[in-house]
């Protein structure tokens, strides 16, 4: 049986929750929210393939 596990929201749903409970989001809002969204995948993306090629990871 698997164990679950209490883990936070991700950022993006954090900030939709919070601007939409604040009564703020705005189509503006929502454009920055995707760009916040874009630039954490690209980041993610290039860290995962460097990786690929560090010796350290490499098993």
């Amino acid at each position: 049986m698997t164990e679950r596990r209490n883990s936070k929201p991700c950022l993006i749903s954090s900030l939709v929750r919070d601007a939409t409970a604040a009564g703020v989001l705005t189509a503006e809002h929502e454009k920055d929210t995707k760009g916040v969204a874009g630039a954490l995948y690209a980041a993610a993306t290039d860290t995962m393939s460097c990786s690929d090629y560090d010796p350290i990871y490499s098993g």
